[in-house]
């Protein structure tokens, strides 16, 4: 059984609803951890998926990420991503006493997958596996890899290139047999911000549900081990989707707690939820809950929910238990309420090099005071005051951003209390 409600009950809300039923969920994940659970907020559907179905994962839409199945290990063999000693082409004999730091997926999002961890910060168009030239809006691909499968063998890996939405990648064993060059075109799957991909079975993962808010899975994190000593930890826990985003709240009233726009921060990073939200005790040999945590997070369609997790069984079942409430939209909770009367449109969007916005203001302009353009892991682009001779009505704003990679980029208002409205741009 992947989720069921149990019994509703009603709260009272001082949100942008009140009275919401409240469902216990269920989720099962098997023994020894065997699957990952997709599951989606509005419907509770939960969709078990065996956690050694694929490898790699690659971003859709306008983004080069490509992000790595961590999540197994043990008793399901480990996958390991290397970079290499030196410089060594695709084309050279290779060995696995070549393999120099062992690459993780970061937690900012999905942009900065295992692959990305090479990259150079100070540099927007490397994407770490490869070069974004803002030419021919091609990104090339250059070092080559190191991948231990889970049966322990190894193979050279290479990202060849991404070119209008479809990424070419080969890959070998080390001394150059079984060479193959696969292709996933992100444009056949519009409706996935994730391409799941086996390079066992060389085929995209088509169980792996396109409407998922969170995925109850394995991952690896830094757990600390002294004062400024972490190591990299396989943990269970839960990580967030693209385009998704939660905020962690401690509280000592965690059932009547309402969402705080003021001082709730959402964020885009992947494990908000993460895993400490139960420790081990060596008292009793079972998992205690942190009972005084609540989590609110918003979906995709702007709906938020209140989850608070009461219960979980460790690797003999891998059952986690967590109330969930809906808590209203966002937009009712946080940025309309603030910045109610404030317009933003945009033209031409999606753009190639220049944008336009035309912000209408309906009579609260002294309430907004900066703008920003954000990435879509948040990273900051650009930034600039309103001065006071453009809060009179209707103004425009023309943003140059030619030099930027294609993608998705957010514009944002900011209100001198810090409330945000924000608008998607797409730049080709």
């Amino acid at each position: 059984m992947d989720s069921y409600r149990i019994l509703p009950f009603f709260l009272f809300f001082v949100c942008a609803v009140t009275a919401q039923d409240v469902d216990f969920i269920e989720i099962t994940q098997g023994s020894g951890y065997a699957q990952e659970v997709y599951y989606n907020l509005a419907t509770q559907e939960a969709t078990p998926v065996e956690i050694n179905s694929w490898e790699i994962a690659f971003s859709g839409g306008f983004s080069a990420g490509i992000w790595l199945n961590e999540g197994t290990g043990g008793i399901h063999g480990e996958l390991s991503l290397y970079s290499m000693h030196g410089e060594h082409n695709f084309s050279d004999t290779l060995t696995s006493d070549m393999a120099d730091t062992r690459l993780y997926n970061g937690k900012e999002g999905y942009d900065h997958g295992a692959f990305a961890t090479v990259s150079d910060p100070s540099n927007p168009f490397d994407f770490g596996w490869g070069t974004y030239s803002p030419v021919s809006h091609v990104v090339s691909g250059g070092p080559t890899y190191l991948l231990q499968q889970r049966d322990s063998s190894w193979l050279k890996f290479k990202i060849e290139k991404l070119e209008a939405g479809v990424f070419i990648f080969s890959y070998a064993g080390l001394d150059g047999s079984n060479a193959s060059t696969d292709t996933v075109d992100t444009r056949a799957y519009p409706d996935r911000q994730l391409i799941h991909y086996s390079i066992t079975n060389q085929q995209v993962i088509e169980s792996i549900p396109t409407d998922w808010d969170l995925v109850f899975s394995r991952y690896y994190t830094k757990i600390p081990t002294g004062p400024v000593e972490f190591v990299d930890y396989l943990v269970t826990g839960v990580i967030q989707a693209p385009g998704v985003e939660v905020a962690q709240v401690t509280t000592m009233e965690p059932d009547t707690r309402p969402f705080d726009p003021s001082t709730d921060s959402l964020s885009t990073d992947v494990d908000v939820i993460g895993y400490d939200w139960k420790s081990f005790d060596l008292s009793t040999f079972s998992y205690s809950i942190v009972d005084d945590l609540v989590f609110f997070v918003k979906s995709k369609t702007d709906e938020l929910y209140k989850l608070q997790f009461i219960d979980f069984e460790g690797s003999s079942s891998g059952i986690s238990v967590f109330t969930q409430q809906s808590a209203g939209l966002v937009s009712d909770t946080r940025e309309n309420q603030w910045l109610e009367g404030i317009a933003i449109q945009t033209y031409p969007n999606p753009f190639v090099s220049r944008v336009q916005l035309s912000i209408e203001d309906q009579g609260n302009s002294a309430d907004i005071a900066t703008w920003q353009v954000l990435d879509n892991t948040g990273r900051l682009i650009q930034s600039g005051p309103f001065g006071q001779s453009t809060l009179q009505g209707t103004f425009t704003h023309t943003l140059e951003l030619g030099a930027l990679p294609s993608g998705t980029y957010y514009y944002q208002v900011i209100g001198r209390n810090g409330a945000t409205l924000t608008k998607p741009l797409l730049k080709k």
